[in-house]
This record gives structure tokens, sequence and C-alpha cells, in this order.
């Protein structure tokens, strides 16, 4: 999302728009799946609820054209970042890290679940 705020490409925050709402539809239909376990019935739930919110703001972010990330409307999301550590040539992943951020703080997860 922060990639299509930034752009310069006048349809970014549109494509951004179109590709979560295609990510919602995709769970739509995995949930139609017959035979579903109870526990991957609540996952995708649980995805969807998060991809609906997902959505949503970035309707919001595209509506208000939002072009610059440290702009209010934007910064005062959750926002949820990922990152790998990598070393050799190999690209062997010694650690993934996850932070979490909203204004000025950031707090980093610490996988307790």
């Amino acid at each position: 999302m922060e990639k299509a705020i930034s752009s310069e490409a006048e349809n970014s925050l549109k494509f951004a728009a179109r590709s979560e709402e295609e990510k919602v539809s995709e769970l739509v239909m995995l949930i139609r799946t017959p035979n579903l376990s109870k526990a991957d019935m609540r996952t995708l739930e649980s995805l969807i609820v998060t991809d609906v919110h997902s959505r949503d703001v970035t309707q919001e972010i595209m509506e208000l054209n939002v072009r610059d990330t440290s702009i209010f409307e934007w910064i005062s999301q959750l926002r949820h970042y990922t990152g790998i550590e990598e070393s050799g040539r190999v690209k062997k992943v010694n650690r993934l890290e996850i932070k979490i951020s909203m204004i000025n703080s950031t707090r980093y997860y610490g996988f307790e679940y």
C-alpha cells in the first residue's frame, strides 16, 4: 500500500483497491468450499474480516487522494510490516521480523501466540 501511495502513477491507488477487492473475493470463494473443518472456517473468517478492513481503508485512502505516507490519514492506520533477514548466497532465512506501527509507535511482534 505504501508503494501505491508514494507512486507517481495516477492509478496506483485504484490498482491497490482492485487488488484488495480481489483478495476478499478469493477468500469468499474459499469459505464456500464444502466440508471445511471448523478450524479452516474460523481461519478464513478471520482473514475475511482483516481483508475487508484493509479493502475499506484502501478505498478511503484512495477517496482522500493520500499521496504521502507521512499524512495522518495513513499513519493513523494500524500497519503491519514483515522483514526477512537473509544470509549467504543461497538466501537462507535467519529470522522473520514482524512489526506493527501506528502514528509514531512501533512494536515488534514476538510470536507470542
